[in-house]
């Protein structure tokens, strides 16, 4: 059975509107929350907005920061950012394989001939030793793959944060195009985009700097090493052509093929992954029970 009401008014409801924060680049709005309030009157639900849609700010751009924006426009961009650094990526690839075969790859088979002679003719052959006259040579092509690992690491970390600011700088070039149209874009706030400008053109010019670091290092020890190398082993043929002769031997009487080229090494100088620990769960041993001990009396 149900109660009888005694007199009861019902609570009028009343919608008012409740400005929420938007999620991030969206503009505010207003959404309709329905409340319930006593009144003695009839009740009666009525729509009455009680507040009115605020006005979208407009973004103030100084002319110093629109020139900023610009200057990163002119560079290219992000599409400009991401061809840089495949430059970068490109010339140290081509870096690394003119030391190996154009370089290394002579003084290896100079070296591997020499050794294979001294065997056979052992203290006839008296020509100096490969190793002693390569020493410096090989110390430069050290000291330039060493150079260019470190580099890889550089790189990999330039790589890493051209990764995270791609996103935003796709919308930063969005938002210069709806500046430039007089138009309210993403951001809201100019700090937005003086840090964006910022961090665009810090990156820029990190990869220039790895762009200038290729240069030097080619100047300094690898274009040298690939003129001085090649007459190196021009001068080692000779020398060691007259000695065959000299001996009254020849690589064919010696038993020796001399297009047999030694078994390279190739130095990588891409930075290994980082490895991944395994954690092993270890069973816990069985305790063995108590040891009882009865004495008789």
């Amino acid at each position: 059975m149900q109660r009888p009401m005694h007199n009861a008014q019902a609570p009028a409801t009343r919608v008012i509107y409740v400005q929420q924060n938007a999620p991030y680049a969206q503009p505010a709005y207003l959404v309709p929350q329905t409340v319930f309030i006593q009144q003695p009157q009839q009740p009666v639900q009525v729509s009455q907005p009680l507040e009115t849609r605020p006005e979208a700010q407009p973004l103030v751009v100084t002319d110093s920061l629109w020139q900023q924006i610009q200057e990163c426009s002119n560079i290219g961009g992000s599409t400009e950012l991401k061809a840089k650094y495949d430059e970068v990526q490109s010339v140290h690839a081509q870096s690394q394989k003119l030391l190996q075969d154009d370089i290394v790859k002579l003084l290896n088979s100079e070296s591997f001939l020499d050794s294979r002679i001294r065997t056979r003719l052992s203290s006839k052959w008296t020509m100096t030793q490969s190793s002693v006259l390569q020493q410096e040579y090989r110390e430069q092509i050290q000291l330039s793959f060493d150079r260019l690992r470190s580099a890889a690491e550089v790189n990999q970390k330039t790589e890493h944060s051209v990764r995270v600011s791609e996103s935003k700088f796709v919308v930063f070039e969005m938002e210069r195009a709806a500046i430039e149209q007089n138009e309210q874009g993403t951001f809201r706030d100019s700090q937005e985009l003086e840090q964006i400008c910022a961090t665009f053109e810090g990156l820029y010019s990190r990869l220039l700097e790895r762009l200038e670091f290729y240069k030097d290092l080619s100047a300094e020890y690898i274009l040298p090493l690939k003129q001085q190398v090649p007459a190196y082993c021009v001068s080692r043929e000779t020398e060691r052509d007259a000695m065959l002769k000299e001996l009254g031997h020849s690589f064919q009487s010696l038993g020796i093929d001399p297009t047999v080229e030694p078994r390279s090494v190739v130095c990588n100088t891409q930075p290994a992954p980082p490895q991944q620990q395994r954690i092993v769960m270890m069973r816990p041993a069985a305790v063995a029970p108590p040891l009882v001990l009865y004495l008789q009396p």
